[in-house]
């Protein structure tokens, strides 16, 4: 686990070294970006401006609020924490390495876009997958089907990707900045997921997580979801009018 997280990190090194002194790859940005500009359509802007949201800190925000109400109820501590730390951490790194950095957007998407602190790492790349990344091994556990699993992890992964391939298409960042988020979630993914599968490998070194959910009803559970689909039919819906 953390033998990945340094391969993760020394890409996002050499990622990094790359912008901050212009090689090849780095120039090649430019090309890219003038070729998926020149293709763009008006439909196609709506679609990939509404999938970028489910990147942006605000939708990461009320899912993550969702889904850590339904680990606490279910009593699953250890999951809850690594939740909250992989949010709160990650933004923090990533508020951090912006700043650090401070790349401004292509001249293109300036406008409207002036309020970002860098586009390296791409935001919408690193939430997306940290995020995502941690509901599906928060949900592996209760797959038991190597076919089902193969579907979680496939749709999930294909969701990363359409998110952070959003703002590169609508010419917001530029393939670095997305390369560099992507590889930054999964270098942060890597320690989070190590860091939770230790007490799970060593019980005896950590207290037992308990598995027994809270709400035993039937009736319960049933609106309980029903909430829960209400608030994602809500962002939904935002998200819709935010078109």
């Amino acid at each position: 686990g953390f033998l990945i997280s340094l391969v993760f990190a020394a890409l996002f090194f050499w990622i990094s070294r790359a912008v901050l002194t212009q090689t090849p790859f780095a120039r090649s940005d430019l090309a890219l970006h003038r070729l998926l500009q020149g293709i763009r359509q008006p439909e196609a802007d709506l679609f990939f401006e509404g999938l970028m949201q489910f990147g942006a800190v605000t939708v990461i925000l009320i899912l993550g609020t969702l889904c850590l109400l339904w680990l606490l109820l279910n009593r699953r501590r250890l999951f809850a924490s690594l939740l909250i730390i992989g949010l709160a951490c990650g933004q923090a790194l990533l508020l951090a390495l912006q700043w650090l950095f401070k790349r401004p957007p292509p001249q293109e998407a300036a406008i409207g876009f002036e309020g970002a602190l860098s586009v390296f790492p791409s935001a919408a790349a690193f939430n997306s997958l940290v995020f995502y990344g941690l509901v599906v091994y928060f949900l592996l556990g209760s797959v038991r089907e190597a076919e089902h699993r193969f579907y979680l992890v496939s749709g999930a992964s294909f969701l990363v990707l359409v998110v952070a391939f959003s703002p590169l298409y609508l010419g917001m960042q530029r393939l670095s900045d997305v390369l560099g988020g992507l590889v930054l979630g999964g270098c942060w993914l890597a320690v989070l997921i190590t860091a939770g599968e230790m007490p799970l490998r060593h019980p005896e070194m950590f207290p037992a997580d308990s598995r027994e959910p809270v709400i035993r009803r039937k009736k319960a559970r049933i609106i309980f979801l029903t909430v829960m689909a209400i608030a994602a039919a809500a962002i939904i819906a935002a998200l819709i009018a935010h078109l």
